[in-house]
């Protein structure tokens, strides 16, 4: 994620001294905690390297937008903890979220043009700034603007294929769903209903289905009566132990901790 960084900056002809140095301190600081956590895990991934996660950003863009608000308030506590209060490892920790959301944007169809104008709008913001609170501050601003521009772009039509995929899922979630069978449903091959699907929603078609089987068994889930096997299965999947991983992954609790929360009222 650094290389994105710097090689965005060098491009857009930030080449001063002093952001020179910035970018070093930058890169030291990512080298020592990438060896960190290599060390104690004995293996490099990118969860590892980085509390944040792109395609989880992704995910949680389908939620109401006080769970999304949430989520980012959340994110930004957690890199302010990890970052020991320190500015220059926020400040980097701030850039690395701020590249992320570009290519989110980018992903979910916006175009170049709107990242481009996003980085270019709070990157020198973030390099001067100099207390941990402006840092999130100015993230907090640019988050904000980041989900004006994902509503805006959200209220555009979607292309009538794309709907027709989706509507198809929401009526057959419980069944046993592929890229083939969903883009045979509206005549198109695989790979041409991959692509567009994925252009106009942020997200790959499988992706859409797992989501869609979540939300369902959110419903089943605040109904005592179901037991977990029950509901994995009526809502598409065949394994409840998967259902529970997949489950925890979009919500970040499992199905038996959702249920407890529900059942008190929380």
């Amino acid at each position: 994620m650094l290389y994105v960084v710097a090689n965005y900056i060098m491009q857009a002809g930030w080449k001063s001294i002093n952001q020179a140095k910035e970018l070093t301190t930058l890169s030291s600081l990512y080298y020592e905690e990438i060896k960190k956590h290599s060390s104690s895990s004995g293996e490099l991934n990118h969860s590892a390297c980085s509390t944040i996660d792109e395609n989880e950003i992704l995910l949680q863009l389908h939620k109401k937008e006080k769970e999304i608000k949430l989520y980012f308030q959340n994110l930004i506590a957690i890199l302010r903890y990890e970052s020991k209060n320190g500015i220059p490892m926020m400040r980097s920790k701030m850039i690395e979220l701020l590249v992320i959301l570009s290519r989110v944007m980018e992903r979910a169809g916006m175009g170049s043009i709107y990242s481009a104008d996003m980085i270019n709008k709070y990157m020198n913001s973030l390099l001067e700034s100099n207390s941990i609170e402006s840092l999130g501050s100015i993230m907090l601003e640019a988050i904000d603007e980041f989900l004006k521009l994902m509503h805006e772009s959200s209220n555009k039509p979607l292309n009538p294929n794309v709907n027709s995929m989706m509507q198809y899922i929401q009526k057959n979630y419980m069944k046993k769903l592929s890229l083939e069978t969903i883009a045979e449903s509206v005549n198109l091959s695989p790979s041409y209903a991959g692509k567009i699907f994925k252009k106009d929603t942020g997200m790959p078609i499988m992706t859409y289905v797992l989501k869609t089987r979540i939300e369902k068994a959110k419903d089943f889930l605040r109904n005592p009566h179901y037991q977990i096997e029950e509901i994995a299965n009526n809502v598409g999947f065949s394994d409840a132990s998967y259902f529970t991983k997949v489950f925890k992954k979009f919500e970040g609790i499992s199905p038996t901790q959702f249920r407890k929360y529900h059942k008190k009222g929380g």
